[in-house]
């Protein structure tokens, strides 16, 4: 066994006695990079005062030191191992202890007004605390908890000093994210707050007081409008040169393995279509793990985006965000361009969310903007598209089928859509606002968005059914709790 992941386990053993007793325990999920010592003081200054506040037994776990794979986006937590990760590492111990605290802190650098790469990881494997069944409430597309409770979330977030419209940009974005993240886990309550690395240990001891006494109001969704206003730049036109060669690069942010994503078909169409129309050069780069954790992989990823024009990053939403590889990705190309500058690029991102709602999208699309700013690349735009995995399923939208084997027309909106983009792209110009308008619209035109909604919910919950029928899974066995002492048998779902 690995010695990290058995220091943990045995730690686990260790305290697992004590909760029982107490009743009461907060868990701090650490974060921090190995860049981010200079965040350590802060974070003892965090356990004490939770210790103090709160009576409870106080557990944290040092995330980049513990065996913990990424979410490989093969549903097998849904529909062959109901509520169990299909990694056999330290994420099931960790989700268990979860499940038995009050609080989970999670303590992170402020990533482009997001959380680390480390957080990232772990909420990706949060997966199995819901269920593949969704539900419509308060005007969204929601999972089901799997569990009737959920731990409070707590986020706390740590920020150099940059200038004051950029932190205030970035404390929004980080905030509203923990708001997100309590929303779709059904989290019992949350807070977030955004302390200034500077800040001395009286200032941070009121605001961590402050924090863990408060409880925040859950952000309201986002409306199509705030997608308008992410999705379409102000930047300038790119003044254009005769002659020269012009090399775009695609970044595949999925983190499926064995089968085409969505997120390749869709990168795939705006990227050929550049150089079979429009001469460009182009090249593409698929971020897996074993990449990225080597030296060579990460000056092959850097090195790729120095020699770009453009730039376009291709992902899934993964947990109201970027998936951890890109989030990965970017911190790497990030810390490249602050010691190596090759001139400022552009970048665009596309993006699809398994809900039927595209202006979900909004949060990850933020990331990007701010990404863009904080690396000094210009922000040419992004689209965002609805029910990616239900309609395409990685298959071309000029195609017949979709998620499930099902059957669907050509998805018309989504290729005009690329179509006008590349076309403004290929100009040096920013992604239209007629192309956002049209990769967001519903794909059946004749109906309002509620019935398109209901659609999409009873078509994915039979799906899913018949899916786990499939592998051998009941719809009793579905709705399995394996982290509790007792089944819940009383389930959202069904009542």
């Amino acid at each position: 066994m690995h010695s990290q992941n058995k220091d943990y386990l045995i730690n686990r053993i260790r305290t697992s006695s004590r909760y029982k007793l107490s009743g009461s325990k907060t868990i701090i999920l650490d974060g921090t990079r190995t860049d981010d010592t200079h965040l350590e003081t802060i974070f003892s200054v965090l356990i004490k005062i939770v210790r103090q506040q709160t009576g409870h037994e106080v557990q944290s776990v040092r995330l980049r030191d513990i065996r913990l794979k990424q979410c490989i986006g093969c549903f097998h937590c849904w529909n062959r191992l109901p509520g169990k990760c299909v990694h056999s590492d330290a994420g099931a111990g960790l989700l268990q202890d979860i499940l038995q605290s009050d609080t989970v802190i999670f303590f992170s650098p402020v990533v482009f007004g997001g959380v680390s790469s480390e957080i990232k990881k772990i909420l990706e494997r949060f997966l199995p605390l819901m269920l593949p069944f969704f539900s419509g409430a308060d005007g969204e597309t929601r999972h089901y908890s799997r569990y009737p409770t959920v731990p409070r979330f707590v986020g706390i977030g740590v920020q150099s000093a940059p200038q004051q419209k950029t932190r205030q940009e970035t404390i929004a974005c980080f905030n509203l994210l923990v708001g997100r993240n309590a929303i779709n886990y059904h989290a019992s309550s949350y807070a977030s707050e955004v302390v200034c690395s500077t800040n001395s240990h009286d200032t941070l001891k009121k605001h961590f007081l402050d924090l863990l006494a408060r409880t925040d109001r859950l952000p309201p969704h986002y409306t199509k409008k705030d997608l308008l206003q992410v999705c379409v730049s102000s930047a300038s036109p790119e003044p254009i040169q005769t002659g020269k060669k012009r090399r775009a690069l695609l970044i595949l942010g999925s983190p499926k393995i064995g089968s085409r994503s969505t997120s390749a078909v869709l990168g795939t169409y705006l990227i050929d279509r550049l150089q079979q129309r429009y001469g460009w050069q182009t090249d593409s780069f698929s971020l897996k793990a074993e990449l990225l954790s080597d030296r060579r992989g990460q000056h092959k990823l850097c090195h790729a985006t120095d020699r770009a024009d453009l730039i376009l990053l291709s992902f899934p939403l993964y947990v109201d965000a970027l998936p951890f590889l890109t989030t990965k990705a970017l911190e790497i190309i990030s810390s490249w361009r602050e010691v190596t500058f090759a001139g400022r690029k552009r970048l665009c991102a596309i993006v699809n969310n398994g809900f039927p709602e595209p202006q979900q999208n909004v949060p990850a699309l933020t990331l990007c903007r701010n990404f863009a700013s904080a690396s000094d690349f210009i922000w040419a735009g992004g689209l965002a598209l609805g029910a990616g995995e239900a309609l395409l399923c990685g298959h071309s939208p000029c195609g017949l089928k979709g998620g499930k084997g099902l059957r669907r027309l050509p998805l018309l909106n989504v290729i005009h859509a690329l179509n006008i983009t590349t076309s403004a792209l290929a100009a040096g110009q920013t992604v239209p606002e007629k192309a956002v308008r049209l990769m967001a619209q519903k794909p059946v035109p004749c109906v309002s968005w509620a019935s398109w909604c209901y659609f999409f919910i009873k078509t994915s919950n039979w799906a899913w059914k018949k899916e786990g029928l499939k592998n051998g899974l009941s719809q009793q066995a579905m709705l399995d709790t394996p982290y509790l002492d007792k089944p819940n048998k009383k389930n959202k779902y069904y009542s």
